[in-house]
Order: C-alpha cells, then structure tokens, then sequence
C-alpha cells in the first residue's frame, strides 16, 4: 500500500495518463520502462 496525499481532479487525471500509457500495444522503438523506488538493483 502507497499513501495519496490527496484525491482530487489532478490525480485522476495523471493517473488515467499512466494507465492509458500501460494499456498501449508493445513498441520496440518506444518501450515502457517503470522504476520502483526499492533501492535494489534488477538483474533480470
């Protein structure tokens, strides 16, 4: 669980940008990269 400090019309408008961002089709040229904030480092 996260903590949001506030849901307002902002949020939900970011929020909908990244779950189109997700939704898209695979693009070798334009792939998505998502960083976790864990300071760990992602061998595979």
């Amino acid at each position: 669980m996260w903590c949001v400090p506030k849901l307002d019309a902002q949020y939900a408008e970011r929020m909908e940008d990244v779950l189109e961002l997700y939704q898209r089709p695979l693009c070798p040229t334009e792939p998505v990269v998502c960083f976790d904030e864990r300071p760990v480092q992602l061998l595979e």
